[in-house]
């Protein structure tokens, strides 16, 4: 299996997310964290040599680059992380398969970071994203969950992710939801619709009203991600705020999926 490691969304509808103002904003507001928290450079894609190092470049570089310049990202002292930027050409496509928030950053970064450093990292950038939603989960948890492989006649194989966007029918208007994990953000439309009322009395490990949402905590650590007693506390958040609110993978027809 591929190399396990944390995986911390941001998904936003945010609009202005394709403009240099925002770029500008997220940038002002990201530097202005604890140095800990900055990124060091950033580059248009994977292998570019022409890359935007924030020491000898200045954040002006970056804002100029926003947002296509400037795809991928990290930080290379410790703690380490790596960063993806929304891809805009992939936005009208995420829209046409119903995903309502479709523009996205995630950072990826390795277990053996200490949990006061992710979660703080996350509360940071909630707000500064614009946040309509947010996970931290794991590479090998998002392959349980949301992959799909078709092994065809022929010998070959395709593969496909869904369930991992927050999507809404055009048909019912119903919305559906990444399954919970570790660390999970609603925003004001999402605690809307599954109802306030269901957030103020959810008992898990940590619920906390935050920025324009709700922060649910289901444990204490990313260590005990994908282990028994986190996916039984997951499952009975997951419960409580309406099991049919969430992604459901028993439901998906793997051959309709292909077609």
């Amino acid at each position: 299996m591929t190399r396990n490691y944390l995986t911390i969304g941001f998904i936003t509808d945010e609009e202005a997310y394709e403009t240099k103002e925002f770029g500008a904003e997220v940038f002002d507001k990201w530097f202005a964290l604890d140095k800990n928290f900055h990124p060091e450079e950033f580059q248009a894609y994977e292998g570019a040599k022409n890359k935007v190092i924030v020491e000898r470049d200045g954040i002006n570089a970056l804002k100029e680059k926003w947002v296509d310049g400037i795809i991928f990202g990290k930080r290379i002292k410790e703690p380490k992380y790596s960063i993806s930027l929304c891809d805009l050409f992939s936005v009208k496509k995420d829209i046409e398969k119903g995903i309502i928030y479709p523009s996205s950053t995630y950072i990826y970064m390795s277990l053996k970071n200490k949990e006061n450093y992710i979660i703080t990292l996350y509360k940071h950038l909630i707000p500064i994203f614009k946040t309509k939603f947010a996970d931290i989960s794991t590479r090998h948890s998002n392959i349980k969950r949301y992959k799909f492989i078709y092994h065809k006649p022929q010998g070959c194989s395709s593969e496909i992710s869904i369930g991992n966007g927050v999507t809404k029918s055009i048909e019912t208007n119903i919305i559906t939801l990444p399954l919970v994990t570790w660390v999970n953000y609603y925003g004001r439309e999402l605690v809307n619709y599954i109802g306030e009322e269901k957030f103020k009395t959810l008992n898990t490990y940590k619920v906390e009203k935050f920025y324009e949402g709700y922060l649910v905590m289901c444990y204490p650590s990313h260590k005990l991600m994908e282990k028994e007693e986190a996916l039984i506390e997951e499952e009975k958040v997951m419960q409580h705020l309406g099991k049919h609110h969430f992604f459901d993978r028993s439901k998906v027809d793997i051959h309709e999926l292909f077609k």
